[in-house]
């Protein structure tokens, strides 16, 4: 197979068919694909066309992953007519054979190659038909669909399908975020970029010092005083490195509102924040911009003296009033903006930090924006129409925010209160809210149902046959991804075998009845388990009891015990129905959502009710697993101590990368650390249960398996 791949790379164009139809063995259609994929790699998309052809020269038809191979390399070479046609081709021939009907490799194809084209509509077109189809989409769909609407001028379309990317449980690469928050920026979109900026780590991606300095951009571009002045707060707190430019963004946007108390206490931040941080001219320019547009022209004056014997400002000559600026003959009375301030944004946007301050704020220029100086005072511009021709106030210099070390604190106190107070509801609008509130109280509690082993009471709207057709789904699309890039391990492959059979003496304690609480959703439920090579450690469940183990998970275990707690926490997730729970409280909110916009008008974006709403209740999902999954693991007869041991080496894995920095307000799981605390406390119960289920006499888990786990390659 190697001779024939080099002899195809070194064929002229129009010989590959002939070079295949020479060769001593005629390939089968896999090895087809992987050909075809080979030419993609090499950008020789004509060969791949070639050797697709050649397929049926030597009697061999071509099935849908070898079309979508051909798709994929024509998307590479930005030929998307040729691959649209392909595409065509394929639907005919499903229609006939309903086997050779496109996945979600071949829709992905498709997409890409629109988004290379610049073929916007006929790649939302194509997706939509995908949805319609049943085939569910996947993180490549979702990056080519989210770059066509940048690309585009479509920026809050880009958001939404962020926001479907999310809610399919998928999570985006750096990439993705950092390309939307430039876009965001671009656009003067600041609302935006703070929901993709929370959305991306509440999928447990890790904004980089890049990513705060985008959004910041975002904020700056759009006018957002407060949260520019919040962001470098919270990134100072979290050590986040900021530099000289990003600080002079923010003083830009604070020099032309006149905040000049907000300028000082980001200027001294700048000092405190480290050398790449420390003001320059252009720091110093700003300024005293600041103070003379806030009408503090003394003040301005004792700046520019004690600047220029710092070196920051050099006098000019003929500069009024002793001011010193860098190639000006007088201070300007505002600085120059790299982008336009664009008008007032017509939607609200709303944080709860962790003081317990809110921000209610509307981003955009001077009349919003700088319509309240930090230190409270008014001045003109302060108020300012909105859409809907309704009057606000401008935004909120600041509010509380956790402050860690000097930097943060330097500009802990450059917040300022909005003097907008809310709106009272009407008669008739608060008959509706107590219609719906009452409405909406019966159906939450009649929809109760108790947690087995903790006894919490929860509310699932989400019947058990949807739960599993939607797990059914997920899995066999997670399979089919993996076995399409070759990293599914076989069922007779040690580690899958390892997995199954841990997993299965799990899934029967799991299942038993013990524990009581609600359980009709764990009869005759069919437990699958399915391991995919990949350096990840991690390992997750969908509904139904469909497993998935990665590679990295169990190169770092090193007892059948410690793969029994993993497992025993994934299958707790099951019994306690999380996810039906979770979904359960995402359609409430989005009822409250639609109250508020339809009835009062006011509408909600969906990053600030994460962070407040759904990240605690994801690290309270992932305690009760722990609680739930040690009893569990216990009564299967595995040593419950081997949990701690887990999580102690996640923990150290998570501070090597650097996950423990995460504030933890935007955690989806607990720190390891308080996790291992929380065990810990659990442990004499476990023990208790492990017991009781007389595992002394089944002797426990094997002896050799740490040597087994130490000499096999869960890759191969």
């Amino acid at each position: 197979m190697d001779a024939l791949k080099a002899r195809i790379l070194e064929a002229a164009p129009g010989q590959v068919q002939e070079t295949i139809c020479s060769a001593q063995f005629v390939p089968r259609a896999a090895a087809f694909t992987s050909l075809i994929q080979m030419a993609a790699k090499a950008k020789q998309p004509q060969k791949a066309i070639e050797i697709f052809e050649a397929m049926s020269a030597v009697g061999m038809q071509p099935n849908t992953f070898s079309y979508s191979a051909l798709i994929s390399a024509l998307a590479r070479a930005g030929r998307w007519q040729e691959a649209e046609r392909y595409f065509s081709d394929l639907r005919a021939l499903a229609e006939r054979q309903p086997e050779m009907r496109p996945n979600t490799v071949t829709y992905a194809a498709l997409i890409s190659a629109y988004e290379k084209g610049g073929e916007l509509e006929r790649a939302l077109s194509a997706f939509r038909q995908q949805l319609a189809e049943g085939v569910p989409p996947d993180l490549i769909t979702y990056s080519s669909l989210v770059t066509a609407c940048e690309r585009a001028g479509r920026v809050r379309q880009a958001g939404e399908l962020l926001d479907q990317l999310h809610a399919g449980g998928m999570v985006g690469t750096h990439q993705l975020y950092h390309g939307l928050l430039t876009s965001c920026q671009a656009a003067g979109e600041g609302e935006l970029a703070l929901e993709v900026f929370l959305g991306m780590q509440c999928a447990g991606v890790r904004p980089t010092s890049h990513t705060v300095g985008l959004l910041l951009g975002a904020l700056v571009s759009s006018g957002q005083v407060g949260h520019s002045l919040w962001l470098v707060r919270e990134a100072l707190a979290s050590s986040y490195e900021l530099g000289t430019a990003s600080f002079n963004t923010v003083l830009q946007l604070l020099a032309a509102c006149g905040e000049w108390g907000a300028s000082l206490g980001l200027f001294r931040a700048m000092r405190l924040a480290g050398p790449k941080a420390f003001p320059d001219g252009a720091s110093a320019g700003l300024l005293v911009a600041a103070c003379m547009q806030g009408g503090n022209a003394e003040l301005a004056g004792q700046l520019t003296a004690e600047l220029a014997g710092q070196g920051l400002l050099q006098p000019v000559g003929g500069a009024a009033g002793g001011a010193a600026w860098p190639g000006a003959g007088s201070p300007p009375t505002q600085p120059p903006l790299p982008v336009p301030l664009p008008l007032p944004l017509p939607l609200p946007l709303s944080m709860q930090a962790d003081g317990g301050q809110q921000e209610d704020g509307h981003g955009g220029g001077k009349g919003a924006a700088c319509g309240e100086h930090t230190d409270g005072r008014q001045h003109n511009g302060a108020r300012g129409e909105r859409a809907d021709g309704r009057q606000h106030n401008g935004e909120r210099g600041g509010g509380c925010m956790p402050h860690g070390g000097a930097a943060a604190k330097a500009l802990h106190n450059n917040g300022a209160s909005s003097n907008e107070s809310p709106k009272g509801v009407t008669g008739s609008y608060a008959s509706i809210v107590v219609v719906l509130g009452a409405g909406g109280a019966v159906v939450w509690v009649s929809s109760q149902q108790e947690v087995p082993y903790t006894g919490r009471k929860h509310a699932i709207m989400v019947g058990p046959e949807s739960e599993l057709d939607l797990g059914r789904e997920a899995f066999q699309q997670v399979l089919a991804e993996a076995k399409q890039q070759g990293a599914l391990l076989p069922p007779r492959h040690p580690a899958s075998q390892t997995v199954r059979r841990i997993g299965t003496r799990i899934a029967q304690a799991a299942t038993d009845g013990y524990g009581g609480g609600y359980q009709d959703h764990l009869k005759h439920m069919e437990w699958e388990f399915a391991v995919i090579d990949s350096p990840q450690v991690n390992a997750f469940v969908v509904p139904g009891g469909k497993v998935v183990v990665y590679t990295g998970l169990l190169r770092m275990v090193r007892s059948e015990a410690e793969l029994a707690a993993v497992l025993a926490h994934e299958s707790a997730h099951v019994v306690a129905r999380h996810a039906a729970e979770r979904i359960t409280q995402m359609g409430a909110v989005e009822v409250v959502r639609a109250i508020a916009y339809w009835v009062f008008g006011l509408p909600i974006p969906s990053g600030p009710l994460t962070a407040i709403f759904f990240l605690p209740n994801s690290r309270k999902a992932e305690t009760e697993a722990d609680v739930i999954g040690v009893q569990i693991m216990a009564r299967a007869c595995y040593d419950p101590s081997a949990m701690v041991s887990v999580f102690e080496k996640m923990g150290a894995a998570e501070k090597r990368d650097g996950g423990d920095k995460i504030p933890k307000f935007l955690r989806t799981h607990p720190h390891s650390g308080d996790r291992v605390v929380a065990i810990r406390k659990m442990l004499p119960q476990a023990e208790g249960l492990y017991e009781m289920s007389g595992c002394e006499a089944a002797g426990g888990a094997l002896a050799g398996f740490r040597t087994v786990m130490q000499k096999l390659d869960w890759g191969q």
